[in-house]
């Protein structure tokens, strides 16, 4: 994991607003600096720039199945891999999946669970 001035670029897209907050709290405190998105057009956006690409894509349940597999598709393009987090995935399990992905050797890997919803 990183030290203390490091952080990691997410990119988190749903459409509840308090939940991704939470979500994205929960990850700052390994380290992760989380850009939400609710829009799939802000999504894209944020994916094609250089300046801030983030080095992983965390696709909550509350997003809408079309725009998510639309998502996916344009991370895979950009060589971002993909998280879903699924419906009630407790903090701590949802730190340690992350965590895993983000480790050097866990970068090119996709969590258990990432891909497509009941993948």
């Amino acid at each position: 994991m990183p030290g203390p001035l490091a952080k990691f670029r997410l990119l988190m897209f749903g459409s509840d607003e308090i939940l991704l907050q939470v979500r994205s709290r929960v990850l700052s405190t390994i380290g992760c600096e989380t850009r939400l998105v609710y829009q799939l057009e802000e999504a894209r956006q944020a994916l094609a720039s250089s300046d801030a690409k983030p080095i992983l894509v965390v696709i909550c349940h509350t997003a809408e199945q079309a725009p998510a597999d639309e998502l996916r598709k344009i991370a895979l393009k950009e060589g971002v891999p993909t998280y879903y987090v699924e419906v009630l995935l407790p903090p701590k399990h949802l730190v340690s999946d992350v965590g895993a992905i983000l480790k050097p050797e866990g970068r090119q890997v996709r969590a258990a669970n990432a891909g497509s919803p009941g993948k």
